[in-house]
């Protein structure tokens, strides 16, 4: 019994601070000239195949609805052709955009979109094989904010990139691409004039 007052009184706690907070969240909405760092990994997924995928975005609100950002990501899979088993890597460098559809509200939904370079590799048969690629993905999300400066994302996207690798003593394209299901944390920064600075 006491136990379970505890955590009555506990939860209780909770939601009077983070929903004041969240509803201050959704009142004020993106802020333009404000930066926007996600972090997230997720599920890769295509038929036959298998992996996962990490993803770091570093943005800048240019208005309420637009995002532009730079980021870094990673994808590991593997595939299983008939020559045999081979382990693909992928490092990525992209330049993407965001539209944010709705700006108010508990769930924000958003399209996102990036092109940039890929390096894709591949170990087959113990030999290891490089190239790099032009990476392209488009992707629909949600973004949750939890309070002023921190939230939740949930995107699925679509990417393209494909190289020529040797692959079991054969030349043959190796799709670099697929589908990526990824979540993460989303930490928001105010514009450069509205932050206190101490003297």
């Amino acid at each position: 019994m006491v136990r379970r007052a505890l955590k009555s009184a506990l939860l209780a706690a909770a939601l009077l601070v983070f929903v004041p907070q969240a509803a201050r969240a959704e009142a004020q909405g993106p802020l333009p000239g404000g930066g926007r760092i996600d972090v997230g990994g997720g599920w890769r997924y295509l038929p036959g195949e298998s992996g996962g995928g990490a993803v770091a975005r570093f943005g800048w609100q240019a208005d309420a609805h637009w995002l532009l950002g730079v980021e870094l990501g990673f994808a590991y899979f593997h595939q299983q052709p008939v020559e045999g088993p081979v382990r693909v890597t992928v490092g990525k460098f992209l330049l993407t955009t965001t539209y944010q559809v709705l700006t108010r509200g508990p769930v924000l939904p958003y399209l996102s979109v990036g092109v940039g370079y890929g390096l894709i590799g591949a170990v087959a048969s113990e030999r290891y094989s490089e190239s790099g690629a032009t990476d392209f993905f488009g992707g629909v999300g949600f973004y949750v904010p939890l309070t002023e400066r921190i939230g939740l994302v949930v995107e699925d996207r679509f990417e393209l990139a494909n190289a020529s690798l040797e692959v079991h003593g054969i030349q043959r394209k190796v799709a670099g691409g697929g589908n990526l299901l990824w979540a993460g944390v989303v930490v928001t920064f105010a514009p450069e004039q509205d932050r206190i600075l101490a003297p």
